[in-house]
C-alpha cells in the first residue's frame, strides 16, 4: 500500500512538503537524485539548507520550499493534487521573487532553478 494514500495526504500540499524536505534532509543521496530528475546539479562541495514556506509577501506568494546550495537557489513548487494559483509559477520566477528570496536567505547573487511537481 501506498503511504501517501494510506494516510490520504495526497491532497494536503503542506504534509507533503514537510514529507520531502525531512527526506532531502536525511538522505542528501536522495535529494541529489531527486534535483537530477529535474535537471538540477546538487553542488556536493556545498552544505544546503532547505526552507518550507519561504513568505515572499501576497503580492509574490510562499513557495511550497527552497533551497540553498552553494551560490544556488533551489524553489520547489508542490502542485500534487492542487491547482495553480492565478499566474503562480509566474509570480515565483519574477525578479521581485528574485530579490525577495536572496534578501531573505543572505545571498547577493545566486543562480535560481525551478522545479514545479505536478
Amino acid at each position: 500500500m501506498n503511504t501517501i494514500d494510506a494516510l490520504n495526504i495526497f491532497y494536503r500540499e503542506d504534509v507533503i512538503s514537510d514529507l520531502l524536505k525531512s527526506c532531502f534532509e536525511d538522505s542528501p543521496a536522495f535529494l541529489k537524485q531527486f534535483l537530477a530528475a529535474g535537471d538540477v546539479a546538487l553542488n556536493t562541495h556545498a552544505g544546503y539548507t532547505i526552507m518550507n514556506r519561504l513568505g515572499l509577501g501576497k503580492a509574490i506568494g510562499t513557495p511550497d520550499m527552497v533551497i540553498v546550495n552553494g551560490d544556488q537557489i533551489i524553489v520547489i513548487e508542490n502542485k500534487l493534487g492542487t491547482g495553480e494559483g492565478i499566474l503562480q509559477t509566474m509570480r515565483y520566477e519574477s525578479n521581485e521573487a528574485k530579490e525577495g528570496l536572496l534578501e531573505k536567505v543572505g545571498m547577493e547573487a545566486a543562480t535560481f532553478h525551478y522545479i514545479f511537481l505536478t
